[in-house]
């Protein structure tokens, strides 16, 4: 059962939801509308459902100035910035399970560990060649993302030039990832047909 302070009320679509599946909104002391991914800063907090058109919805009626009583500044690329900013919180735990010792990459030792051990989460390169990504997949692993992150920025987490397959083998870090991981593709530019 969700608390009643888990709930908040989207601006634009105004129904009642989980902090979880919403972006909350302050404003810093410069009068700038920024978002506030962790839920954490000071302020009141304005809040609009994680997914691209209902903030491009929520910026083109101007629902924000409408719900603020001060005069603010809304940066043109906003939804550009919390992107960037989910994507950086998703290469930032990933880091951390590396030097926790929770994650490794490379084809042949995540083929060798799926023998003795269990992989929680793998994530492959967005840009990866199909034929390379689906060499690894298997059944035995519950949950696969493969459109957030590029071969050089899974590289770089890593100390390469490029890497194209990554698991995870703490259950409870993969969790944050995954949620953060559909919340970046639900704020993306859709692709083009």
């Amino acid at each position: 059962m969700k608390t009643h302070s888990s709930i908040r009320k989207c601006l634009v679509t105004g129904i009642n939801t989980d902090k979880k599946h919403l972006i909350r909104f302050v404003i810093d002391p410069k009068k700038n509308l920024i978002a506030d991914i962790e839920q954490t800063l000071p302020g009141r907090g304005y809040w609009v459902q994680a997914e691209r058109e209902i903030i491009l919805k929520a910026l083109k009626n101007k629902v924000f100035f409408k719900a603020i009583s001060d005069k603010i500044t809304i940066q043109l690329n906003l939804l550009d910035i919390i992107e960037k900013q989910i994507k950086q919180k998703l290469i930032n735990q990933i880091s951390l399970s590396r030097k926790a010792g929770k994650a490794i990459f490379g084809f042949d030792k995540i083929k060798s560990i799926l023998a003795s051990n269990t992989i929680n989460l793998l994530i492959q390169a967005n840009d990866g060649s199909i034929k390379e990504k689906k060499r690894i997949v298997v059944k035995s692993i519950p949950q696969i993302i493969d459109n957030c992150l590029s071969g050089s920025e899974l590289g770089k987490i890593f100390g390469k030039d490029w890497v194209v397959h990554c698991a995870i083998l703490d259950a409870k870090i993969s969790e944050k990832m995954i949620f953060n991981a559909n919340r970046l593709n639900n704020l993306k530019n859709p692709l083009p047909h």
